[in-house]
Order: structure tokens, then sequence, then C-alpha cells
């Protein structure tokens, strides 16, 4: 255990042996990020046996001007037995929790929903424009009930920044964990710096905390054609399904002639629209 530990924390930024190397590397990619303001950096990155999200802040206050890392893992390694990835995953948790996973020269490392399972990522390369999003919350399946005590009464909040939409509450008849909600068709401002849609799903009356499973849509993925998306919420916690479209070039005050002519795109053609969560993995078991 000792080895695999090791072997892997030294391929974290932070590591001791990479301090020289690291800043400048670093200094080159913020250099020609900042070059143009539609530029981003985002590394591919693999690891042997874990995957995960990192961010790179120069100061912690860049916000979305943070360089970010995507690491993945073969799919076909075995898998780290669950006290080594624990071991693993509780280290880098308390490096950063502590704010002493510095890279040097004011870099800091966050990181997020690192696993050793097997998985794998897409990726797609876009040029991030203004625009509108539509998203229509249809239903989900196989919702877990965290709370025993009482009915599960789900609901769905979409967030993009500081616009906030919600579904009615299911409480009808029927499998509380196959709910149905055919929602209104909610309007979204979309600038150029908004990459990510959040779907929530929420119990309205738990005691055990509402949140029921959550997934980010990638705006930039999505065209102006309306796509029917099946999103996982995580692990064990179901399915999502909605409609979304992205207009490039509309306002949102252009709900009529102006939002269809901003964006012409032939949705009757291409290939069936397919799962755009930020993170699409392929598991045999979790930690």
């Amino acid at each position: 255990m000792g080895n695999t530990v090791c072997d892997d924390l030294l391929g974290q930024w932070s590591a001791e042996a990479h301090r020289k190397e690291v800043p400048k590397f670093l200094r080159m990619l913020k250099a020609w990020r900042d070059s143009g303001s539609y530029k981003q950096v985002m590394m591919l990155a693999g690891d042997v046996h874990e995957g995960g999200w990192t961010d790179l802040l120069l100061h912690n206050v860049e916000g979305d001007r943070r360089i970010r890392q995507l690491t993945t893992s073969p799919i076909a390694n075995k898998q780290t037995r669950p006290h080594e990835a624990l071991a693993v995953s509780l280290t880098r948790g308390v490096l950063s929790s502590l704010d002493v996973s510095e890279t040097g020269s004011g870099w800091v490392s966050r990181h997020y929903d690192w696993t050793n399972c097997n998985n794998y990522a897409l990726v797609t390369a876009s040029v991030a424009t203004a625009g509108m999003l539509k998203v229509r919350v249809l239903k989900a399946w196989g919702l877990k009930n965290q709370d025993m005590m009482s009915w599960m009464d789900s609901y769905v909040k979409v967030t993009l920044g500081s616009q906030t939409f919600q579904t009615a509450v299911f409480c009808e008849d029927g499998d509380p964990s196959n709910p149905e909600w055919n929602s209104e068709e909610f309007l979204f401002t979309v600038q150029p710096t908004d990459y990510y849609c959040r779907l929530q799903v929420c119990d309205e009356d738990s005691y055990m905390g509402q949140d029921l499973g959550s997934v980010k849509l990638a705006i930039h993925e999505l065209d102006a054609c309306s796509r029917t998306l099946a999103v996982s919420l995580g692990p064990n916690k179901g399915v999502l399904e909605i409609e979304a479209s992205f207009h490039r070039g509309a306002l949102r005050e252009a709900e009529g002639e102006g939002a269809e002519g901003a964006e012409a795109e032939d949705c009757h053609s291409g290939p069936p629209a397919a799962n755009l969560a930020e993170h699409r993995r392929s598991s045999q078991r979790s930690w």
C-alpha cells in the first residue's frame, strides 16, 4: 500500500519534485490563455488507477479563468483496492482543504469528483459564445428516497449563474421514484463565460437532506435543435430526462422569430443526442 500511495502522490501538482518546473509551465499556459478573451486551457491527462477534475488557480481568485485538468484512467486496468484509494483520496482532500497544496508562485490546485472506478471521458472542443439556453424537464426514473420517515415529493431546480428555475413538486399518485414533471420551457441568458447548467433533483420535505442527485449540462455541446437527453444523476441515483437546446447569438428577449433566426440548423439530421453530462464514466464499483 505504501508504495502505491507514494507513487500516486508523486503525480500531484504540489509534489516537491515538480516545484521548479510547474510554475514555469503554468506561466506559459496562462500567457497564451490571456492573449485572447475567448481562450481557455484544459489539459488532458492519464492516471494508472484514478480519474477526476483538477482546477489550477492563481492566488485562488481567478474564477472561470482557471486552468482545468481532466484525468482519466485506462478502462482495462485493475482498480486500486478500496483502502488504497481511500488513503489517496483522504490525503488529496486534506491538502486541498488546508490550502497547503501549493504548486509554487501563487498557484493552488483544487480537486473534484475523483474516483478509483475504471473510467473514460469524451471531450468536445467548441468556441464559447453568448446565446439563449432552453431547458424543459420531463421526468426521472430510479430515484432513491433518502428519508424513510417521509414520502418523496421531488422537484427539479435548474440553475445557470444567478438564474434559477424550478419545476412543480411531484406529489401525485404513482411511483415517487419515477416522477413526471413535463415542465414549461425555461429560458436562460448565456454569456461566453457560462459553461455549465446545473440540474438538481430535490425532495421538498425530507428530514435527511433534500439533494436526490444532480448533473451539470455542458451548454456549448448543445445546438439549436431541441434534443431529448437522458442524464445520470450519479451512481445509483437514477436518471433525469430533459429537452435542451442552445441558440448561439440569440438574446433572451428574442423568443419568437429572433430566437429561431439567430442560428439556422437542420434539426432532422445527425446522430441521436447523447448524454452531455460533464463527466461520463464506465465503472465496475466505487469506493
